[in-house]
């Protein structure tokens, strides 16, 4: 099971690191929409790379999320990224590192959820950006349900097919 109080400790730290930065620029809304979007897509990652059996538990996958928002944010506005590719790539090594207790099917799943969330956000055109943001956002909220559903239904088979 993923899951430890150092761990727990170490998505804190994160998120209280790097959440007020991705906070400031997109909003409280935006932000909380990028952090439940890729917690989802983190979960939906999990059940479609990861062993049947096996639990996680944690907020991984929304911290590679902020974490991927940061990166979109800092494209979008030109910025200086080689620090953040730095960052990612020593979390990276981690995760590659401990693999063996760390869920990288939810990094993975997280970072992609972050940048595609991030990425409706920072792109919508600017006429009716609302309408295109929402919308954004319901499509990578719905493919990441169904997806998870599909999976889930596709488990149940293969397990009552054991029995």
């Amino acid at each position: 099971v993923h899951m430890d109080v150092l761990h727990l400790a170490m998505n804190m730290v994160a998120l209280y690191l790097l959440g007020p930065a991705v906070e400031q620029v997109v909003g409280r809304v935006r932000f909380l929409a990028i952090y439940l979007v890729s917690a989802l897509t983190g979960s939906a990652a999990v059940m479609l790379l990861g062993e049947p059996m096996v639990q996680t538990l944690g907020a991984s996958g929304a911290i590679w999320g902020i974490l991927a928002a940061l990166l979109v944010i800092a494209i979008r506005h030109k910025g200086d990224t080689r620090q953040l590719w730095i960052l990612i790539g020593l979390n990276v090594a981690i995760t590659v590192w401990g693999m063996a207790f760390i869920s990288w099917q939810a990094h993975l799943g997280g970072f992609v959820g972050g940048l595609l969330a991030t990425g409706v956000l920072a792109f919508a055109p600017r006429e009716q950006r609302g309408r295109w943001q929402v919308a954004g956002l319901l499509a990578i909220t719905a493919l990441a349900v169904v997806l998870i559903v599909v999976r889930a239904i596709s488990l149940s088979v293969d397990y009552s097919m054991m029995l």
